[in-house]
């Protein structure tokens, strides 16, 4: 079980410093999130994991708030710091 928290957390940190590349997925992601966010109804979103933000700073733009269920402690720390109250974050851990 640790083995697959610290793979967690690797990935975690990848998601928060993307290689330089990775800058045309963000682009076909931020188009695609345009295209399907029409069909969000808010205000209260539940995300299954932060992943690279791109939804949560989009639920922000539009509703003022946004709940993430997330596995990484890494991502729990920087959504804490990064949007403070504007996110309830629940992070799942073993006793879940």
């Amino acid at each position: 079980m640790k083995e697959n928290k610290l793979n967690l957390e690797r990935i975690a940190h990848n998601y928060l410093n993307p290689p330089s590349f990775h800058k045309i997925d963000v682009k076909i992601q931020l188009n695609d999130l345009e295209k399907i966010y029409k069909y969000v109804k808010g205000p209260n979103i539940l995300e299954m994991g932060y992943g690279d933000g791109h939804w949560t700073r989009k639920n922000i733009e539009c509703f003022g708030k946004s709940n993430i269920v997330d596995a990484s402690e890494t991502l729990s720390k920087f959504v804490e710091s990064e949007y403070g109250n504007k996110v309830k974050y629940y992070e799942l851990t073993n006793d879940n």
